[in-house]
């Protein structure tokens, strides 16, 4: 997987910061790794911290949401036919 990463990091800030305000939370993050993976690879850590563990799992389960469906990322596949794609929000 590549990255645009310049608009990629602006846009997983903002949705911490979002999130993170939202529940009141000390942190929030979400990170896209990048490179090659097998199928079923984990690519994605998020994780969050706070006061109530409540609020942590509420605020951590949001960002995850969000990460999924925002903003419009794009990831590029390699196949093992030498083929490529690039998929957004993927």
């Amino acid at each position: 997987m590549e990255s645009y990463e310049e608009h990629a990091n602006k846009a997983l800030s903002r949705l911490c910061e979002e999130v993170k305000a939202e529940y009141g939370l000390r942190f929030v993050g979400v990170w896209h790794l990048l490179g090659s993976f097998a199928v079923g690879e984990a690519v994605v850590m998020a994780a969050a911290a706070g006061e109530s563990r409540d609020e942590v799992f509420k605020g951590l389960r949001t960002a995850v949401e969000r990460y999924k469906r925002e903003p419009a990322l794009f990831k590029k596949e390699v196949y093992v036919d030498g083929s490529e794609a690039w998929l957004e929000g993927a």
